[in-house]
C-alpha cells in the first residue's frame, strides 16, 4: 500500500465517537418523550374518572330527588319489586323513565344513565326510638350510558339514606354516600 507523502493515517476514532454521542442523545430525547406521553396520558385517565364520578353524583342526586318528590312509593321497594301494576305514585313509563334516564348537566351535553341497583336494607328499615321518624337506607347502583372506552361505562354504588317522617309520610333525603367508581382506568 502507497502512502502519500505528508499524510499519517489516523485511527479514525472521531466520527465513531460523534455518531455514538449521537445516538445517546436521541435515544434520550425520545426516552423523556415518552415519559412525558405517559404522564399526560395518566392525567387524562385520572380527569376523566373524577368527570365520571362527578357525572355519576349528579345523576344518583336526581334521581333520588325525583324518587323522593314525585314517586316516593318506589323508595322502600328493591328495583325488582318496580314492576308491580297497583303501585299508585306512578305508572310504568314513569318507571322506565327512572331506570333508563337522562340528566341535564350546566355546561354539558345531555347524559344518559342507567339504574342497576336499588334494594334496601332491611335490618335498618325501621323506626329510630322517639324520634317520630322511619329510618331506611338504600343501596344504589348507576352507569353511566355509553361513555367507556373498550366497551365498558362507568358505574358507582352509592348508600342512600332516607328518614320518612311518621305523621305526614314526607320522606327526605339524610345522605347520599358514594361507595366507589367502577369501570374506569385510573
Amino acid at each position: 500500500m502507497r502512502r502519500r507523502a505528508g499524510i499519517e493515517p489516523s485511527g479514525g476514532f472521531a466520527l465513531p465517537l460523534a455518531m455514538g454521542t449521537a445516538l445517546v442523545l436521541l435515544l434520550s430525547g425520545l426516552s423523556i418523550q415518552t415519559t412525558a406521553l405517559q404522564g399526560q396520558a395518566v392525567l387524562v385517565a385520572a380527569s376523566r374518572s373524577r368527570q365520571a364520578e362527578d357525572d355519576l353524583a349528579s345523576a344518583a342526586e336526581q334521581l333520588v330527588a325525583t324518587l323522593v318528590q314525585q314517586h316516593p312509593c318506589l323508595l322502600p321497594l328493591s328495583l325488582a319489586d318496580w314492576s308491580e301494576s297497583g303501585l299508585s305514585c306512578t305508572d310504568p313509563a314513569s318507571r322506565e323513565h327512572l331506570i333508563a334516564a337522562t340528566i341535564d348537566l350546566p355546561d354539558q351535553p345531555a347524559m344518559g344513565y342507567r339504574l342497576l341497583h336499588w334494594q334496601p336494607s332491611a335490618d335498618l328499615a325501621a323506626e329510630a326510638p322517639g324520634s317520630g321518624e322511619r329510618q331506611l337506607v338504600q343501596t344504589l347502583e348507576l352507569e353511566l350510558a355509553g361513555t367507556g372506552a373498550g366497551g365498558t361505562s362507568p358505574r358507582a354504588q352509592f348508600v342512600v339514606m332516607l328518614a320518612q317522617d311518621t305523621a305526614t309520610e314526607a320522606w327526605r333525603v339524610q345522605r347520599l354516600h358514594e361507595l366507589g367508581l367502577r369501570g374506569t382506568q385510573r
